[in-house]
């Protein structure tokens, strides 16, 4: 009787493991939630209006962040500083940074949705040769989005707060920065 137990055991081991070898998954392997996320990686030209003025931007986009290549800080620093003449010796010597927010995109089929997180911008300028800061906290309410058709980007960042060397500024000019891109085609690289 050992011998038939021993046996049945045996039996139901390998049924099993052949049932378990055999299963096949009912899950779509084709990620397609995952390649509209891919979809959004990539380097884009686009423009930035910040209120009226308008100027180029270079938008690189991976995994985790959204990055904004020649950000213009000239309205920064206007809202900023309210003095004429140090306004002017501020701007004198002011260069267009690098923005980096961090960003969500859920799946989507035809637009994706684009979450950017808070980001705070600190700027140094010179003014009477001595270094001052201005802090700029960026957040976006707005519908922002990427376009799977079109491959293009549509964003718009508000300044909600800033702070001169260390002091909130209460009454500052509204800044709003819309973007607008399209990703940039690949060249096929020559064999």
């Amino acid at each position: 009787m050992n011998k038939k137990i021993f046996m049945s055991i045996i039996s139901m081991f390998i049924l099993a493991a052949t049932t378990l070898l055999t299963m096949t998954s009912c899950n779509n392997d084709d990620n397609d939630g995952y390649r509209n996320a891919n979809a959004l990686k990539g380097n884009y030209n686009g423009k930035i209006i910040v209120n009226k003025d308008t100027s180029d931007v270079d938008i690189a986009i991976n995994d985790y962040y959204v990055g904004v290549a020649k950000f213009p800080v000239k309205q920064l620093i206007c809202a900023a500083i309210t003095d004429p003449a140090q306004q002017a010796e501020a701007l004198k010597n002011a260069k267009d940074g690098t923005l980096n927010m961090v960003y969500m995109a859920p799946e989507d089929t035809v637009k994706i949705p684009v979450k950017l997180a808070q980001q705070v911008v600190r700027l140094n300028v010179t003014i009477d040769k001595k270094q001052h800061t201005i802090l700029a906290k960026f957040s976006s309410d707005a519908k922002n989005y990427y376009t799977i058709k079109t491959d293009s980007l549509n964003m718009k960042l508000d300044v909600k707060e800033m702070a001169y060397d260390n002091q909130t500024i209460k009454n500052f000019k509204e800044l709003s920065y819309e973007i607008k891109a399209a990703k940039k085609k690949e060249t096929p690289k020559k064999k």
